[in-house]
């Protein structure tokens, strides 16, 4: 159930082409600020239609939404991005989506939550590849950002079972990355991420 109450919040959805340049305003589309009911009710509509199943394949907004990387920031946080994208400073969660589907409920519970909760700073989803043989398949990985004061047994609270459709949480523990280019570290699996 959608909750419509008036709060201080103001939310960002901003669009991002191509899965990066977070940091790279050029790169950013705001789509909506919400601010008051009917702004914040948008942001439901759009989480909506991020399921292809709800917008039956049109175009809206101009631009396929799923096509695009996806976040909501609370404004409060605007302009820390160092602080955002930091494990130390930010407790940084993922979860894997399997359809678009999921991603639509799951960005929908969570935003709710960050309608009462300030301690949730940021969601975003992005689409990713993989391979099942030799066709492929599209993933979406969500994060979600909480501060980091926030210990791991009251995230999982806050995160419960219903909120995330029974999925896997990880936690963001190291920045160490796979040098793409280097052939000795293709296949290697760096230990970043921790269920919790």
């Amino acid at each position: 159930m959608i909750k419509m109450e008036q709060n201080n919040n103001v939310f960002l959805l901003i669009t991002t082409e191509n899965g990066n340049g977070y940091t790279n305003e050029e790169c950013q589309k705001i789509v909506t600020i919400g601010n008051e009911k009917n702004s914040i009710k948008n942001i439901f509509n759009i989480l909506f239609l991020l399921d292809r199943n709800n917008t039956r394949n049109k175009k809206l907004l101009q631009f396929n939404i799923i096509d695009y990387d996806l976040t909501i920031l609370n404004i409060n946080y605007l302009g820390q991005h160092d602080v955002l994208t930091n494990y130390k400073k930010t407790n940084i969660l993922s979860i894997d989506a399997n359809s678009e589907s999921e991603v639509s409920q799951i960005m929908i519970n969570v935003f709710e939550l960050m309608q009462d909760n300030d301690n949730i700073m940021q969601i975003l989803y992005t689409r990713r590849k993989k391979y099942n043989g030799i066709k492929k398949m599209f993933f979406f990985l969500i994060k979600i950002f909480i501060n980091i004061n926030i210990d791991i047994p009251n995230i999982k609270k806050l995160l419960n079972s219903n909120i995330i459709l029974n999925k896997d949480i990880k936690l963001k523990v190291d920045d160490i990355n796979i040098d793409k280019q280097n052939k000795s570290e293709q296949g290697i699996k760096k230990n970043n991420w921790k269920t919790i």
